[in-house]
């Protein structure tokens, strides 16, 4: 999910969380976009937020969401994603 507000100083703020699907080129395909997009956005100069990244950084990321399965995130899971972006959006300017 892209969040675009070109009256943002042309900032944009990606939400990429993996899709449960798990074939290997549906993974393959989903990570080649996923390069393509942070690539444009580095290259344009656009600042932006990867969800992604913050939850492979962490030990046990299936604990954000409902009986472990990546459908969609807990209150928990939420919340830790609210958390990260307030902080990326503190550290601007």
């Amino acid at each position: 999910m892209i969040f675009w507000n070109s009256d943002y100083q042309g900032r944009c703020w990606i939400l990429n969380k993996k899709n449960k699907k798990t074939s290997e080129n549906y993974t393959s395909q989903s990570e080649f976009n996923r390069k393509k997009i942070l690539n444009f956005l580095t290259t344009e100069n656009i600042e932006f937020v990867d969800i992604y990244k913050k939850f492979s950084n962490i030990d046990d990321p299936l604990k954000y969401y409902p009986f472990r399965t990546k459908t969609h995130f807990t209150e928990k899971g939420y919340e830790t994603v609210s958390n990260f972006i307030i902080d990326k959006l503190q550290k601007i300017d």
